[in-house]
């Protein structure tokens, strides 16, 4: 799973909607953990210490960095990497990297190395980027992760809806990701990370029914806040569609 939190909570509150990552935020904290392990982000050496460095952890912040940086000079050397490494995280990492850099490009071969991925974090981290896609054959894994007693499985799992929910609109899924949401957001500990899922479906009445209930009811304050926020953004919507079709 992700090594660096980026953004967090009140980060995603105050990006445009839907919520996204602060990409400049991001890449300075990952120069910032590379630094402490001895290792500088320039491409030549963050290439380097894809291909050679033996710290996994070194291997997953220098591939993330690239594809944030979008040094699409790194692909190839990604490529290869992929059929070469051995620990599972960092291909997992290295998937979604590509598909950061290569998009639908690298898509077959992502879903295939879906299917040969045994941990459920490292499947739902495929997963979301996949779904992007509109390749939805990790939501099975969202599911369970959403079902998850690990706080930090059930979180993540959450992000991930938040693809499937922007992009499966009538595909058949089921449960459809708005009803799996819906049904997720009654879960106290995963209640937040829902609703920043739940940001990509603010059209749905069901949603903002959720929202507003969520922000009269929730006894955690920035619980409340957050549906607010998101209520605030579902009326703002509203009002850009009606003035547009008038």
């Amino acid at each position: 799973m992700k090594i660096i939190l980026v953004p967090c909570l009140a980060a995603l509150l105050s990006a445009a909607p839907p919520a996204t990552v602060d990409r400049d935020e991001y890449r300075a904290a990952a120069r910032q953990s590379l630094h402490g392990y001895g290792v500088t982000s320039d491409v030549d050496a963050l290439l380097k210490a894809l291909t050679s460095d033996p710290r996994p952890i070194v291997r997953i912040l220098a591939a993330d960095l690239l594809a944030s940086m979008q040094a699409r000079s790194a692909a190839p050397v990604m490529r290869s990497s992929l059929e070469s490494e051995s620990d599972e995280k960092v291909r997992s990492h290295l998937g979604k990297d590509l598909l950061d850099l290569e998009g639908d490009q690298a898509r077959t071969l992502v879903s295939a190395l879906l299917t040969r991925t045994r941990e459920l974090d490292n499947r739902i981290y495929l997963a979301g980027p996949l779904a992007e896609l509109k390749d939805f054959s990790g939501y099975p894994d969202v599911l369970a992760g959403l079902k998850s007693q690990n706080l930090a499985t059930q979180m993540f799992a959450a992000y991930a809806l938040g693809s499937f929910l922007a992009k499966c609109r009538d595909c058949g899924l089921v449960p459809a990701p708005v009803d799996e949401a819906l049904e997720s957001l009654k879960v106290a500990t995963a209640r937040p990370h829902v609703m920043i899922a739940l940001s990509h479906r603010l059209d749905d009445p069901r949603v903002v029914a959720a929202l507003e209930a969520v922000a009269a009811t929730d006894h955690d304050d920035f619980v409340k806040h957050i549906a607010k926020v998101f209520l605030e953004q579902a009326a703002r919507e509203k009002q850009k569609n009606h003035a547009g079709q008038n």
